[in-house]
């Protein structure tokens, strides 16, 4: 019985690395299928979740990438990678409550790296989208903080400093990354 799993345990691991291979190279469909294979193996598997929720996004197959993400966040909500990309697909999916959500929870689970700085970029922009630029700025003090030549998060203080009409600092930020 052991030898089984373990014999299970290493050709889903096999489908998932080759997965990432093919993905890797662009060849999406090749990717998706090994994806497939992999959880048909190992069911419960969140990476193998993860991996085929980002082959879906970048597809632009985003109802699948969602379904995938929810279906991993059952198994282990705590994992930050499921939130943030959950953030990720229903931000582009115009579900601005729920991605506000959920990069608040990757936040609470994960508040270092790129991936927080990204997080805390996505909640400005989403916050501006719902016209609140003073929280929009709080999240991006923090991410300027980590990274000041953050192209993204200046050009984004640019926008909530000239939502709230103080031109003079919105200059300054939209200087700093390089655009306006």
């Amino acid at each position: 019985l052991l030898l089984l799993f373990n014999t299970v345990h290493l050709l889903s691991s096999h489908y998932l690395i080759s997965g990432q291979s093919a993905q890797e190279s662009g060849n999406l469909d090749q990717a998706i299928a090994l994806y497939h294979q992999s959880l048909k193996l190992r069911p419960y598997h969140v990476p193998a979740m993860v991996q085929l929720s980002d082959a879906y996004a970048r597809k632009k197959m985003l109802p699948e990438a969602l379904a995938c993400l929810e279906r991993a966040s059952v198994f282990e909500p705590w994992r930050p990678s499921v939130n943030f990309n959950t953030g990720s697909v229903l931000a582009r999916l115009g579900k601005v409550d729920q991605a506000i959500a959920r990069f608040e929870t990757f936040l609470s689970l994960s508040r270092t790296g790129m991936q927080s700085i990204d997080a805390r970029v996505s909640l400005s922009i989403l916050h501006l989208t719902r016209n609140e630029p003073d929280r929009a700025l709080s999240y991006l003090r923090s991410a300027l903080e980590s990274d000041p030549d953050n192209t993204l998060a200046n050009y984004q203080a640019g926008r909530a400093y000239e939502m709230l009409g103080n031109m003079e600092k919105a200059r300054i930020y939209y200087s700093r990354s390089g655009k306006r």
